[in-house]
């Protein structure tokens, strides 16, 4: 008897460890994190696909559930968040930037192509990560406030922001961006706070709770704090506080990627590549 338990413990080991560990799996409540989402849903088109897309995808098909008022911004940040990690662990990659909003996964991606495709892909990936890295240097390295705050204003227009209004100033109250995004039949008003520090200064607390306690002043529903540094865990644990309002947050990484994404402060050169067109003409393919 023992030894026939034995064998069944075995057996369904050996099942479990024959899943695929990158196939995403649903909560007890079949819900997905949303990089989880963005994964189940791409593989499904079996193509790259817009973090926009993706989105409304997720919602519609209720793989997630999310409280925030900015889910769009919620799935790209996760999407990136989730290639940061990996490449910081060493990991492969499920999913690759493709600029202009477009993301795809790994085993889509690298399943087709040559190559010398692959190479060009890794130049440009490469030319875009050293133009963000000026552009925060640049930013960061004088008193570049206002300046910073028309750059991010260019950004939420670009991004299909509406009524887009810089308060800034002195007695701006913490606020210094005020816009707003339509959501079907209903309009959200935005206050947003902009932040121009090198890494070295981070974000505390006390910028959190000054733009949450002022979202009222400005009749704003949602607040967005946005900064070329980063936020400390005090801050962190502020922004996602219980029984508050969660103010989204935009820092370093996340924001230099969106400025590259919209061309706002940086600008993309096209890049023609040729190459044999055997999928057109059968007879010049490769023997």
């Amino acid at each position: 008897m023992p030894k026939k338990t034995t064998k069944k413990r075995r057996a369904a080991k050996k099942k479990t460890s024959s899943a695929s560990p990158s196939t995403p799996r649903p909560d007890k409540s079949g819900h997905y994190s949303f990089a989880d989402a963005a994964h189940v849903i791409m593989a499904k088109a079996g193509k790259a696909m817009h973090y926009g897309e993706v989105t409304d995808k997720a919602i519609a098909d209720k793989l997630i559930v999310t409280e925030g008022k900015t889910p769009h911004i919620s799935m790209y940040i996760s999407l990136r968040n989730d290639i940061k990690r990996r490449s910081e662990k060493g990991q492969p990659q499920r999913f690759y930037f493709l600029g202009a909003g477009q993301f795809s996964l790994s085993q889509v991606l690298l399943s087709g192509g040559t190559k010398e495709v692959k190479s060009i892909f890794k130049k440009v990936s490469d030319s875009r990560a050293d133009a963000c890295a000026l552009l925060y240097e640049r930013l960061t390295s004088k008193n570049q406030g206002e300046e910073f705050e028309l750059l991010v204003s260019d950004l939420l227009v670009a991004m299909g922001y509406e009524d887009v209004e810089v308060i800034g100033g002195k007695d701006d109250q913490g606020v210094d961006i005020v816009c707003s995004k339509r959501d079907g039949l209903s309009r959200t008003r935005i206050a947003v706070q902009c932040k121009c520090k090198a890494l070295k200064n981070e974000i505390g607390p006390k910028d959190i709770s000054n733009l949450r306690d002022n979202l009222s002043t400005y009749q704003c529903q949602a607040g967005v704090f946005v900064t070329t540094s980063k936020l400390n865990a005090a801050a962190r644990a502020k922004a996602t506080e219980s029984g508050k309002e969660r103010i989204d947050c935009i820092e370093h990484d996340e924001l230099l990627d969106l400025f590259a994404e919209h061309k706002v402060g940086l600008k993309a050169e096209p890049v023609v590549y040729f190459q044999v067109d055997a999928d057109q003409y059968d007879f010049l393919k490769e023997v």
